[in-house]
């Protein structure tokens, strides 16, 4: 599912990535894991539409001291972007993290190109802030990054019915 997502070309350039295979994802895991334990934090759920996985929605860079996190979100399948799921996605990941968390604000960073990741996060209230410092070169070409930011009081409403059903921490021991 994953390897499928990522090697979606429109992913790919969302997050200028490159395609993996399910093997190479796989092996990747404990490097991921590490990655995620020195970031701070990482809480990663996956998005479900018509019972079916369709993406995922995580934060990262938790800083306690700050009360912030970074917000992202991958809807992997074209067939499944623009419905509005990664808006109600977004809204019932960041009400649950918020106060859980003990969040005051959540950073996302999108291209500075990519008009409807950017038209998403505006329609849930993020405010819209200067092009992020660091570039990167991605296939030859610069690839700018916009810096945005959400606080629990620009959140719209949930969706009635909408709900977590759970969540995969890897700081944390996995079940047997």
């Amino acid at each position: 599912m994953y390897a499928e997502w990522w090697s979606d070309p429109e992913v790919q350039w969302g997050f200028c990535a490159e395609p993996r295979s399910a093997d190479q994802i796989r092996s990747a895991l404990p490097e991921l894991e590490s990655e995620a334990r020195s970031a701070g934090h990482w809480t990663e759920l996956v998005i479900e539409a018509d019972g079916r996985p369709v993406g995922s929605v995580w934060v990262s860079h938790w800083d306690l001291d700050s009360a912030s996190c970074e917000l992202n979100i991958l809807i992997g399948s074209p067939v499944d972007r623009g419905r509005g799921i990664g808006s109600r996605a977004l809204t019932l990941f960041a009400r649950w993290a918020f106060p859980r968390m003990g969040l005051r604000r959540a950073l996302l960073c999108p291209r500075d190109d990519h008009y409807p990741a950017i038209r998403t996060y505006r329609r849930l209230g993020a405010a819209l802030g200067d092009i992020a410092p660091d570039v990167m070169t991605w296939r030859g070409e610069v690839a700018c990054f916009r810096e945005m930011e959400l606080s629990p009081e620009m959140l719209p409403p949930s969706h009635p019915g909408d709900r977590l059903l759970g969540e995969y921490r890897p700081n944390e021991k996995r079940p047997p």
